[in-house]
């Protein structure tokens, strides 16, 4: 775990692997109150995978976060994972995937109100699966160009 940005109204914390997630979340609660804003991320210097919101007005829910973690170690390949208080963004590898993010955090309680999660996956058409994160049926998801 290291602190990879640190200004005067944000501090991001970055960790080698996911499982180290809540791990830098909970040091930044524990050390930053509820309005700075606060980031965690998953990579290195020059590639990450997962970045996420902890504290302040993006800040997400430890399901969330628990709910990301296990999916960016539970697809490796996945190129981008970005959770904010009202909306969840994903770049996978395959459509497959990309709906595997959607159905995950559909059972994931939601941050706030009509918090949404999309995923996009490289079809050439922009095509993108989308979700309200807490909605608990599997109905709720849309496909969209």
């Amino acid at each position: 775990m290291s602190v990879a940005q640190r200004e005067a109204t944000s501090t991001t914390i970055r960790v080698r692997s996911p499982s180290a997630v809540m791990t830098a979340a909970t040091w930044l609660r524990a050390h930053f109150d509820e309005s700075a804003s606060t980031w965690v991320y998953v990579g290195t210097r020059t590639k990450w995978t997962m970045s996420a919101g902890v504290t302040g007005l993006f800040g997400t829910s430890d399901a969330a976060l628990t709910t990301a973690a296990r999916l960016t170690a539970d697809h490796p390949d996945m190129e981008q994972l970005d959770l904010g208080r009202t909306l969840i963004t994903a770049i996978t590898p395959t459509r497959r995937q990309a709906e595997q993010v959607v159905a995950a955090f559909e059972r994931t309680p939601a941050d706030g109100r009509e918090q949404e999660v999309s995923a996009w996956w490289p079809d050439g058409n922009g095509t993108k699966v989308s979700g309200v994160v807490g909605a608990e049926s599997a109905g709720r998801g849309t496909l969209s160009p």
